[in-house]
């Protein structure tokens, strides 16, 4: 046994079966290192900023940027980008396939863009006045589909208007 009551300093190596410390610093930065003072949780710092934060409690959680500043998230598979983040944007980059299964619903408040195909396995519900837009050979914005009223659907672009309606069917060229 060791026992000190100032600092112990080694030139070589320390093995130990155990430590017990509530900080662990770089001896180049005293900024950086794994803080373990707030019980039940861990804080990995770098620069005195929080960038993991791990807790162990009723709701264990991993947070990434505890400290809300300008630190980014990569998550990368074998060979390529597959999740990023970027703090000061406020946004979540997902490259490859986006696989999102089990139940529940996905739902975007802004705009969805595809440069793809959208494909459907189920219905597709049009709020009263929405309208599906498309581009014609000119690369102008056409109405598609409008739904106009309980009982007319129009179908229409600029140089014709097409509607069914509980009168009938009118087509117009």
């Amino acid at each position: 046994n060791i026992t000190a009551s100032g600092n112990i300093s080694s030139s070589g190596n320390v093995y130990a079966t155990e430590v017990h410390t509530n900080f662990i610093k770089d001896i180049d930065d005293p900024t950086t290192g794994i803080d373990f003072s707030f019980g039940e949780q861990v804080h990995h710092y770098v620069n005195s900023v929080s960038y993991i934060r791990l807790r162990d409690t009723v709701q264990d959680v991993v947070r990434i940027n505890e400290g809300m500043a300008d630190i980014d998230l990569e998550v990368r598979g074998d060979n390529h980008l597959l999740l990023r983040t970027d703090a000061t944007e406020n946004y979540v980059e997902a490259s490859g396939s986006l696989l999102v299964s089990g139940h529940g619903n996905i739902t975007a408040s802004g705009d969805i863009s595809s440069s793809g195909h959208i494909t459907a396995g189920g219905n597709i519900y049009l709020d009263y006045g929405s309208i599906i837009y498309g581009k014609d050979q000119d690369g102008n914005n056409e109405t598609l589909l409008q739904n106009i009223s309980d009982t007319v659907i129009l179908f229409s672009d600029s140089d014709s208007k097409s509607q069914i309606d509980g009168n009938g069917i009118t087509l117009n060229s």
